[in-house]
């Protein structure tokens, strides 16, 4: 007892009081469980964090920050335009858009989103190293966990197939070649207007680029993290004057399997169309 602090005293007393009174608290909301178990009471770097070098330019933190495929056909994007839109009308107007006209969506919009919802901002001297990139959405640690892949089904001068974002060279790689629409659209149940999406992005988290600092709490940081991309993508697509419209129902495992990842070190968490919208017949939310 004297190893633990009066408030880590306090707490562990009140654990051990609900066992004895027959409160089996680690059977119930595993939810619930996992953010009691992860309450920052004390801060620790993990037990493993390693060493990284005294400099440097890349941008090891132990791992990249950032994800490529050398080898992958490479489509280098135009460079972002600015976003024109106020923010005030931005952020009133934003909503949820499901109803995308048939036509393709333009090269230049979709880099903008891109570039602007998640691209390389600054670089930035960190972790032993000179030039940490930044991003246009924060995250824990500076460490950058989301990635962003992309399933295209209609856009001016791209192939239809499922593709990686890179935001150091602003270029997307093909994973897979031929249009996903009825894949991405069966990862959703079945939902229409993901089929009828002129983009679909995945937001994967990658685990171990938390883990070695933050530990069990990870996870819960990985989440938020990917949630300050989710909604910058719905802003920016806002201010382009384009739909979109985030899906957290959808097959996680089978999302895994179409994107390449293994689901234990880098994670499918959140899906997001993106169209152009039919101001005709549009329903909001």
């Amino acid at each position: 007892m004297d190893l633990l602090s009066d408030y880590e005293c306090a707490h562990l007393y009140s654990a051990v009081s609900d066992i004895v009174t027959g409160e089996r608290f680690w059977e119930g909301d595993s939810g619930l469980f996992y953010h009691e178990f992860i309450k920052l009471r004390h801060f620790r770097v993990a037990a493993n964090a390693p060493t990284a070098p005294a400099s440097g330019h890349d941008s090891f933190v132990p791992m990249s920050v950032t994800k490529s495929y050398h080898g992958s056909p490479r489509i280098t994007l135009p460079p972002p335009q600015p976003l024109l839109a106020p923010l005030g009308p931005t952020l009133t107007n934003r909503r949820t858009r499901r109803d995308y006209r048939d036509t393709r969506l333009d090269l230049q919009q979709l880099s903008t989103l891109l570039g602007l919802a998640c691209g390389v901002s600054a670089t930035v001297a960190a972790y032993g190293f000179d030039c940490l990139p930044l991003r246009t959405f924060p995250s824990h640690g500076g460490l950058q966990s989301p990635e962003v892949y992309l399933g295209v089904r209609a856009v001016d001068g791209l192939t239809p197939g499922v593709y990686h974002y890179d935001p150091r060279g602003h270029g997307l790689d093909l994973i897979m070649d031929g249009d996903p629409s009825e894949q991405l659209s069966a990862l959703a149940f079945g939902e229409e207007y993901v089929r009828l999406a002129q983009v679909v992005l995945l937001i994967s988290g990658v685990y171990d680029r938390l883990r070695w600092k933050y530990g069990e709490r990870s996870y819960r940081f990985l989440c938020t993290d990917v949630g300050f991309v989710g909604q910058n993508v719905c802003l920016v697509s806002e201010g382009l004057g384009l739909g979109a419209c985030p899906v957290s129902g959808f097959a996680q495992g089978t999302a895994e399997q179409l994107i390449g990842i293994d689901g234990r070190s880098e994670l499918a968490m959140l899906m997001l169309t993106v169209g152009v919208v039919d101001s005709a017949t549009a329903t909001v939310s």
